[in-house]
């Protein structure tokens, strides 16, 4: 949705649905490192008057047996991520390590729905904040380092 319309949209009291933009990664790499070969995607998570929350939100791929990282690596206030796959399963994280490392990382596992994941980021307790961020979008071969330890679904398909 273009920047104007979205001022319409906004001053006009309506609420919309942002399908966020597509990104495809056209490498499954089998590199070793941790986020090898991962897209780095800058974002932020808007404010709009103090009030309304506005979440980031972005599509992006997952093919057969393959895994996905998708990784905040940099923020500047707490959030979180939740991914929602094509059949309706939901990955959600907010910290990487509880009390310790606050970053959110979701690992799709190999087995999950292939195809298009809407990829959400925003503040971790849902509360407006104004925030820039940085994610790291890798896809990898089942078994990569990358994705050993998947993301467990907070609510999955029926």
């Amino acid at each position: 949705m273009s920047k104007c319309l979205m001022v319409v949209a906004m001053l006009c009291g309506t609420s919309s649905v942002f399908a966020g933009t597509e990104i495809y990664d056209d490498s499954v790499s089998g590199c070793l490192g941790i986020n090898c070969s991962s897209l780095r995607i800058p974002g932020t998570v808007f404010n709009f008057v103090n009030v309304n929350a506005r979440p980031w939100v972005v599509q992006l791929f997952k093919g057969g047996n393959e895994c996905v990282r998708i990784d905040v690596d940099i923020q500047f206030s707490n959030l979180e991520i939740v991914a929602v796959s094509p059949n309706g399963t939901v990955y959600r994280n907010d910290d990487r390590v509880a009390a310790v490392d606050f970053r959110p990382l979701v690992n799709v596992p190999p087995f999950a729905a292939n195809g298009w994941y809407t990829v959400q980021v925003s503040a971790f307790n849902g509360a407006p904040v104004e925030s820039n961020f940085v994610l790291l979008y890798g896809r990898y071969v089942a078994g990569n380092p990358n994705c050993v330890v998947a993301t467990p679904p907070v609510l999955t398909a029926e």
